[in-house]
């Protein structure tokens, strides 16, 4: 995954992940297995926050704006998942 990607509602952002593997990787591994295992996901896992950008100055349309969803990285990785 991109390393610019925008933090999810969690506050963490690829990065963390990679830098803190070794702590977290074996947690969020058995997360991912978990909810093939299960079929659930907690709603917290499933926050997205949805906000505008600004593409210019001086904005007066919604075409001159830019969506962007913060989703949760767990997420993320179980949605790439899913279609293979």
């Amino acid at each position: 995954m991109p390393r610019d990607k925008a933090p999810g509602p969690d506050g963490y952002p690829m990065e963390f992940y990679k830098v803190a593997w070794p702590i977290v990787g074996k947690d969020f591994v058995t997360a991912v297995q978990s909810f093939f295992l299960i079929g659930f996901m907690p709603k917290s896992t499933n926050a997205t926050i949805h906000t505008l950008v600004p593409k210019c100055v001086g904005v007066k349309e919604m075409k001159d704006f830019l969506p962007i969803a913060c989703i949760n990285l767990l997420y993320r990785v179980i949605s790439k998942i899913i279609p293979k």
